[in-house]
């Protein structure tokens, strides 16, 4: 756990310990392992219905675990939010997400491709990868906001073209 300290307006001493920082880890891991579970059930199964079990987790169990571990009351106060953009573990993870989603698409693409599938089954794994490789838009938006470095932007771009949705970078960049 680090901790982040700062000076409050009225000049007291602020300190915020993030205590989820190995769990954004996980965040990371979304993107790639979601259609996995799919891709590793039909593999072990060869049932094409397994290859709906993402979206069951994504749409069926993710908001059940929201709703059963409730708000989250730990939001760091404003004075220590600029330690925490600077902080480049968090920079890290988003420019590490990057590669997953391209390996995710990749993946699914071949998958879908070697396997002989049903259209359902084909549709299956093109709507997971879609969920899942959506999320590289979030990815995109952060590290085209918060890092302005030349690197950074580029990810931002890469990221930006799993999903097809390179146009964001001049629409909402600019």
């Amino acid at each position: 756990m680090k901790t982040y300290t700062a000076l409050s307006s009225d000049q007291s001493v602020i300190t915020y310990q993030d205590r989820k920082r190995p769990l954004w880890l996980i965040s990371m891991m979304f993107p790639f392992c979601l259609p996995m579970i799919g891709l590793g059930l039909f593999s072990l199964t060869q049932a094409e219905w397994t290859l709906i079990v993402p979206l069951i987790i994504a749409y069926g169990l993710i908001p059940l675990l929201d709703g059963w571990i409730g708000e989250d009351l730990n939001n760091p106060p404003e004075e220590v939010v600029p330690q925490l953009e600077a902080d480049r573990y968090y920079a890290t993870i988003s420019h590490l997400t990057v590669p997953l989603h391209v390996v995710t698409l990749c993946v699914c693409a071949w998958f879908a491709t070697s396997q002989s599938l049903s259209a359902f089954g084909v549709a299956m794994i093109a709507i997971v990868c879609g969920l899942a490789n959506g999320f590289a838009i979030n990815t995109a938006h952060e590290l085209g906001h918060k890092y302005g470095d030349p690197l950074s932007q580029n990810f931002a771009k890469l990221a930006l073209a799993v999903p097809f949705y390179g146009h964001f970078t001049i629409e909402h960049n600019r």
